[in-house]
């Protein structure tokens, strides 16, 4: 990605959307697909105005054998991707939704927030039912937990953004 976000999603059986991850400039997608000669695994949405560089599998594969430094790279972001999503599996599997919220939501600031006077504006507006695809829940779950957040102090919202407080 040279410029803009995208979100990339599965369909589950059930036939809900879940939200897997948000990139960002300089990030990888599509990856595992040169590799595995498989069907990709998700779907990918911009969320913004976004560029992208194309890579051919025969191309990236001749790179890789010429250049084994770029081949420990590569190693090195799939490996943080994988310690990424195994993070994320287990924060849906034990963390209650205010809390999956939160974390989420701090992601997102780290990587499209602004810095305002009394927090960071995450630069992305989302609706409700986007971030419950983020979070791996309802909608209704997440109204919940927004409402909770807010009275805790943690965020505000305004004109649909969401900003985390300091």
């Amino acid at each position: 990605i040279i410029r803009g976000r995208v979100r990339i999603f599965v369909i589950g059986e059930d036939g809900r959307e879940l939200s897997m991850r948000i990139l960002g400039p300089g990030e990888i997608v599509g990856e595992m697909a040169l590799f595995e000669n498989l069907p990709r695994s998700a779907s990918v949405i911009s969320l913004e105005e976004t560029h992208t560089l194309e890579l051919d599998q025969e191309a990236l594969l001749r790179c890789l054998r010429r250049c084994p430094a770029l081949a420990l790279s590569l190693l090195q972001a799939l490996s943080a991707r994988l310690r990424h999503t195994t993070e994320e599996a287990e924060g849906l599997a034990s963390q209650p939704v205010p809390e999956r919220l939160l974390k989420r939501l701090q992601t997102l600031a780290n990587g499209s927030g602004v810095r305002i006077h009394d927090g960071i504006r995450i630069a992305l507006p989302m609706t409700q039912q986007e971030l419950a695809t983020l979070v791996g829940t309802s909608r209704e779950s997440i109204n919940r937990a927004l409402v909770r957040l807010r009275q805790q102090g943690l965020i505000r919202t305004e004109g649909g953004w969401i900003i985390l407080l300091d």
